[in-house]
């Protein structure tokens, strides 16, 4: 079979889509599944947990899987693994079981992000930022349908398994159209890479700070995705529907960002986007968080998923250049990462909300934005004096 350059990356979108709609499956459905599993809101959260768990412990094995083998099959082992957490989680009522299938998308989450990236960086050597934009535009368009469709069906109807069931049908479809594409295979592919190798991965301190992006990011984001609505309804007052729209407007501009620096990011460069991105992203965060006016509030939050949006895979953009023949295990590195801090961010924000309250809580957001400002600066001047990068950008 030919290569086909646009199937492929068509197949990539749907993937980075499923993502999308599985990580937003559990709001609209969680007071269905809690009624089911018969378990209260502390034990739901481990849901989540566990999905980021299986995320962060398997993504840079996935990442040396793809280099290994190619990326082909890492990318339909991740969709297969969503499909099979969402049938897992929709099919039964015992609740250890539904940890266990979370964990199982989790992987999937975690390998299609790598895999899936690391093939935009094969396709689009020399567009790297603006391919892997695309792409993960469609992760946040999918966690914008997800729960539009969610929240149709179950108006509907309550049978709250059904949802699984379709985005699992979906998963399944994507798998099956991937299985019959040929991925791009680079000539070092399949060959043994000594583990000293990824030594110099390690040891680099522009990985270091580009990990750090990723964690600060990943923090920052999956924060404002679980307590946003609470801090909304519960600090500004709003209604709860209103309270709910404010994360849309977020997601929205994370796609809009992420279609944007699709077009700019190779005429601004990737060192410049990182530092716009963060700057940009502290500023808006601050104004959604300290303006007192309700609709400056909302627009900052459209603004803060607007310069979010960039900053994931334009730092794996910068990496995959600086490590060619590693794309895979470098992906796999900044994924593991931005995994992390989605776990312990959130987590430490709601800590601080039961001690100080959620206003003070979400307001400490802006201690990782600045840390975040302060890392891409750094990115920014430490490219700039290195000629050696591996990626001219």
């Amino acid at each position: 079979m030919r290569t086909s350059r646009r199937l492929i990356t068509l197949c990539v979108y749907a993937a980075f889509f499923l993502i999308g709609i599985t990580v937003t499956v559990f709001g609209p459905t969680m007071s269905y599944l809690m009624e089911d599993y018969n378990v209260g809101l502390a034990q739901a959260g481990l849901l989540v947990t566990f999905m980021a768990l299986g995320r962060m412990l398997l993504v840079v094995f996935c990442g040396i899987l793809s280099d290994y083998i190619g990326s082909k099959w890492v990318v339909i082992m991740g969709t297969a693994c969503l499909a099979t957490g969402l049938i897992g989680i929709g099919s039964l009522s015992l609740f250890p079981w539904a940890l266990f299938f979370a964990f199982i998308a989790g992987i999937g989450h975690g390998a299609v992000d790598t895999a899936a990236s690391s093939t935009m960086l094969e396709l689009y050597p020399d567009k790297a930022s603006s391919a892997l934009n695309r792409a993960n535009m469609f992760y946040a368009i999918g966690c914008l349908v997800g729960p539009l469709i969610s929240g149709t069906i179950l108006s509907f109807t309550s049978f709250w398994r059904i949802i699984y069931y379709i985005n699992a049908t979906v998963g399944l479809i994507i798998t099956l159209s991937i299985a019959f594409q040929t991925f791009p295979r680079r000539a070092e592919a399949g060959q043994k890479t000594q583990i000293w190798a990824f030594r110099e991965i390690y040891t680099s301190a522009c990985v270091w700070l580009l990990a750090l992006i990723m964690f600060l990011y990943s923090g920052s984001g999956y924060s404002i995705n679980t307590w946003i609505n609470k801090y909304m309804g519960d600090v500004v007052k709003l209604p709860v529907f209103l309270a709910s729209g404010t994360l849309a407007i977020y997601n929205l501009g994370l796609a809009l960002g992420r279609f944007v620096c699709s077009m700019v990011s190779e005429r601004l460069g990737y060192n410049r986007v990182i530092l716009l991105s963060s700057l940009g992203g502290a500023m808006s965060i601050t104004l959604a968080l300290f303006c007192k006016w309700v609709p400056l509030t909302i627009i900052g939050l459209g603004f803060t998923g607007f310069f979010f949006g960039s900053l994931f895979p334009t730092a794996i953009a910068i990496g995959g250049g600086m490590y060619p023949d590693k794309k895979g295990a470098i992906t796999g590195i900044l994924v593991m990462t931005a995994a992390l801090g989605g776990m312990t961010v959130p987590a430490i924000t709601g800590v601080i909300s039961d001690a100080v309250g959620v206003g003070l809580g979400m307001k400490s957001l802006l201690f990782w934005s600045i840390a975040m400002v302060v890392a891409g600066a750094w990115i920014f001047a430490y490219r700039n004096k290195s000629s050696s990068s591996g990626i001219s950008k």
